[in-house]
């Protein structure tokens, strides 16, 4: 966890900043988030299934959102807090996701964004994610100008690893 949370996660946010400055061209980025993935891939691969609890964990990225890392490390902390996960991964349409919670009965969904779309089509997605899961609570996660939004009922905005932890009752 403190790899991920004190040189990951710095790292990753350099590469964002060398990409937008064209420091770093796109395949850069992508071999450097490819290299993430696969080492956490292989640490949640290490933790087994060992739920301690009914809670259900649904990870997915909207469609159209590819940026997985923050999404693989919410899973890291949940699988090693004994919590169940069904992950989804990226790219995942609306249908598909109601097609995943009536087969899994998630009591959560995790949903990262990370994209700068406008706040609007944000308000919506999260309108119609909370009529396709009527009693599931919703964490949004990603990127900080989420925090200036306005949730619907049953949606929480968790702005960093320590805020996640926190509300999972994790140390």
């Amino acid at each position: 966890r403190r790899t991920v949370e004190e040189i990951l996660y710095s790292a990753l946010r350099r590469v964002g900043v060398l990409w937008q400055t064209r420091e770093l061209n796109p395949a850069q980025e992508h071999f450097i988030s490819a290299l993430a993935m696969q080492k956490l891939f292989a640490a949640i691969d290490s933790l087994g299934e060992k739920s301690r609890t009914n809670n259900t964990f649904l990870l997915f990225l909207p469609e159209d959102e590819h940026h997985e890392v923050g999404l693989l490390y919410f899973n890291y902390l949940l699988r090693s807090a004994g919590l169940r996960t069904i992950y989804l991964g990226a790219d995942v349409p609306l249908l598909n996701v109601k097609d995943a919670a009536k087969e899994t009965k998630p009591t959560h969904a995790v949903v990262f964004i990370t994209a700068v779309i406008p706040g609007a089509e944000v308000q919506d997605y999260l309108k119609s994610l909370g009529r396709i899961l009527p009693r599931v609570k919703i964490l949004l996660c990603g990127s900080p100008w989420l925090a200036s939004l306005k949730f619907p009922k049953g949606t929480q905005y968790v702005a960093s690893p320590d805020e996640a932890r926190g509300f999972l009752n994790i140390s």
